[in-house]
């Protein structure tokens, strides 16, 4: 956990002519200290809970796979937890993690105990995180086609080989590696 302000993200700069963006959206346990008065749990509850939540080590993967690249790629590391703001959720009803209190700010924890209050404002933390950082994706997105005609964006995770109680899609398969796609994003 940090005490001072802390930028919400860091885009690294790969070569001019990577279309390629590594995005690490959830390797951080950093929670700014005005985020850490909203959080319900006691100091062992929320690391047990950031050991459950956090992707580690994804940011050094990222890093190490950027540095074996012939052609550098871009990266867009999320430098805050996703018990901040999860930037790949979406910020309303669209959201079907919200079932789970796990929407674009979560209301509870893995373990599906309370995280925030019942009458938690999220508009704040969405307002603060969420929309900025989504803007600056959006726009290193657009430089990169800009830049190459086209962009390719690799989210980097990491998963635990059990599923925890709050996944609702957890029962398929656990594999070492996982490459999804997404109908819409992604051309044929």
């Amino acid at each position: 956990m940090s005490t001072a302000p802390q930028p919400s993200f860091r885009l690294l700069p790969g070569d001019a002519d990577s279309p390629v963006l590594l995005h690490v959206p959830h390797g951080s346990r950093t929670i700014p200290e005005e985020v850490r008065g909203g959080i319900l749990l006691d100091d062992s509850a929320l690391e047990r809970e950031l050991d459950h939540i956090t992707d580690s080590h994804t940011a050094e993967l990222a890093a190490r796979a950027s540095e074996s690249c012939p052609l550098r790629p871009w990266s867009y590391v999320n430098a805050l937890s996703r018990l901040v703001v999860d930037p790949e959720r979406f910020p309303d009803d669209r959201e079907e993690m919200r079932a789970v209190g796990m929407g674009a700010v979560y209301t509870h924890t893995t373990h599906r105990e309370r995280l925030r209050g019942p009458d938690f404002d999220q508009c704040p933390l969405l307002d603060r995180y969420f929309h900025p950082y989504a803007r600056a994706m959006t726009e290193a997105v657009d430089a990169r086609i800009a830049a190459t005609g086209r962009a390719v964006i690799v989210d980097v995770h990491s998963y635990p080989s059990a599923p925890l109680p709050y996944e609702l899609h957890g029962t398929g398969p656990r594999p070492p590696v996982c490459l999804g796609t997404d109908p819409f994003h992604t051309p044929p």
